[in-house]
């Protein structure tokens, strides 16, 4: 499960698709609201030709690393 602690409140994951487990949240609380009348735009890229790529947001925050990243994966 992914979560942040902010200001000691813990935040769940807003794109996490189910939340399991015994740790204790009062809400299941988000950084941001989605709106249900904005239209959801889906990819038109075919499942074959799709990359997901994690980097930990601590390790991500290095500006060599965004270098390296942008040279690996152009946007």
């Amino acid at each position: 499960m992914y979560r942040w602690n902010i200001d000691g409140i813990s935040i769940l994951d807003p794109l996490a698709l189910s939340y399991t487990g015994n740790m204790p949240v009062e809400e299941k609380k988000s950084i941001f609201l989605l709106h249900q009348q904005s239209p959801v735009k889906r990819l038109s890229i075919p499942d074959k030709d799709r990359l997901i790529y994690e980097v930990h947001i601590g390790f991500f925050q290095k500006n060599e690393v965004i270098a390296l990243l942008l040279k690996k994966f152009p946007i």
